[in-house]
């Protein structure tokens, strides 16, 4: 596996990657989620910037895996994946734009590989996921919370529709609190697929 350090592009645009080395384990939760790619990445931004600037402020454009890991548990979380990454090339995903409850703005992801791959992990974390992580909502990225009355800025349909590859999964911890503007996530390692 590639260290952290070589894996800086697979952060989103404004994040901050994580200093090389082993990330200590946070007592906060663990966010597991898919890598985009940085085309990909900049133009969600950008539109959640437009449609839902509270939201974008707080989180990055993301497909999350798993929202509610136990932070302590990071050691042991990080083979497992590892385990699971090494085995198999990246996934790849589409894109569907879709409004669903509230009328929130989401881009649907179809990846029947990072849905194995979710589930594997699952099966190996068993007794250690939380309600929510059980059952899981399906793969999206939420560009707006609710409707807006504004006409969405989207990114242009192939690059928004893909396929697309997913380039690692990032490892993030929940740091919550802070300002209404302020990022309440931290990263912490990001683990590369085989390309």
């Amino acid at each position: 596996m590639a260290p952290v350090s070589d894996m800086t592009g697979a952060w989103p645009a404004g994040v901050t990657p994580p200093p090389p080395g082993a990330p200590a384990a946070p007592a906060a939760p663990l966010i597991l989620t898919a890598a985009l790619p940085p085309a990909l990445s900049a133009a969600l931004a950008r539109a959640r910037a437009t449609l839902d600037p509270a939201r974008a402020a707080r989180t990055p454009p993301h497909l999350a895996l798993f929202r509610h890991l136990p932070g302590p548990m990071l050691p042991a979380l990080l083979a497992d994946i590892r385990a699971l990454v090494a085995d198999g090339p990246a996934p790849d995903f589409t894109l569907e734009l879709a409004r669903v409850r509230s009328r929130a703005l989401m881009a649907r992801a179809r990846s029947p590989r990072l849905d194995e791959l979710r589930a594997a992990l699952a099966g190996r974390w068993h007794g250690l996921l939380a309600p929510g992580d059980i059952a899981p909502p399906p793969l999206h990225v939420t560009l707006a919370g609710r409707a807006s009355a504004q006409r969405p800025e989207l990114p242009p349909a192939p690059l928004l529709s893909g396929p697309h590859r997913v380039p690692a999964l990032l490892l993030w911890a929940h740091r919550g609190g802070g300002e209404r503007d302020e990022p309440v996530w931290t990263p912490l390692v990001a683990i590369p697929f085989r390309q």
